[in-house]
């Protein structure tokens, strides 16, 4: 199975606004998967975002769009990596992170991964909900 990447017009904006955020997707997160490495196998932290432990009124609306979307997050090592303790999820973190959009092609057997944002930060509700609901 082929990994191809996409990335929106608004993520290209996360980007530009911290060269470091690029450095760290390229080299953590691009690089590895380009070279042929899966998720699996990645440094940081790749985990399906309707997974996360927020509370708050518009949990359920994102829980609801992640799941339907496949909305995934992976930790790019912004400034540095630090050990987890997630056995379910296993995997580095770091307060950087990208939102990824996965979809599969059956037929082709290509799976895309669309990047909608990109954060210098990890905070549950700097989620990009208004990029999926939009």
């Amino acid at each position: 199975m082929s990994i191809k990447f996409d990335i929106t017009d608004e993520c290209k904006n996360d980007l530009k606004a911290d060269p470091l955020l690029g450095k760290c997707l390229h080299k953590n997160y691009i690089a590895p998967i380009q070279s042929g490495k899966s998720v699996a196998e990645l440094r940081g932290r790749f985990k399906p975002s309707w997974e996360v432990r927020v509370e708050g009124s518009m949990r359920d609306l994102f829980v609801q769009q992640a799941r339907d979307r496949n909305l995934h997050h992976y930790h790019i090592g912004y400034r540095f990596y630090k050990s987890s303790s997630d056995q379910t999820y296993p995997g580095d973190v770091s307060d950087g992170i990208v939102h990824i959009l996965v979809t599969t092609n059956q037929q082709t057997n290509e799976t895309v991964h669309k990047l909608i944002k990109v954060c210098p930060h990890h905070n549950p509700f700097k989620l990009p909900i208004d990029r999926l609901v939009g």
